[in-house]
């Protein structure tokens, strides 16, 4: 799926940071999203660790995803939090652009937990990783 590592930029404060991680997504992947949308996507929930984690905590799971327009809610508002920590400094501007227009459009999924979220970009082949927390 993923196929490397495009950029990260993160701010660490006390104890918490922000930030965002862009990967690059194979071409054979992007073909399948491509081809079966959201049902692409329907038992991709493991954030970290285990399916045999305990089921209730929102660190280890992912909501269900969506596609965009992202709709902010308490499990995933981190998108647009981690990508305001990096500044058009950091990022290529052109390319920060693209992002939240992307963002904001119906051509892309989305999920998140309560310090992450995921948003896949078809059309430009990545996967950006934001949090805060």
């Amino acid at each position: 799926m993923i196929s490397k590592i495009i950029s990260t930029y993160e701010k660490i404060g006390l104890g918490e940071g922000c930030g965002i991680t862009i990967y690059k997504i194979s071409p054979h992947t992007i073909g399948q999203i491509n081809k079966q949308g959201l049902d692409f996507f329907k038992n991709l929930k493991v954030a970290r660790g285990s399916e045999l984690l305990e089921k209730q905590s929102p660190y280890y799971f992912y909501q269900d995803w969506r596609k965009t327009p992202i709709q902010e809610n308490k499990n995933n508002k981190n998108f647009w939090f981690g990508l305001s920590c990096v500044n058009q400094k950091d990022l290529n501007k052109s390319l920060f652009e693209k992002i939240i227009q992307e963002a904001n459009e119906a051509n892309s999924y989305y999920t998140g937990h309560k310090e992450g979220q995921l948003v896949v970009i078809p059309s430009m082949r990545i996967v950006i990783f934001a949090y805060s927390g």
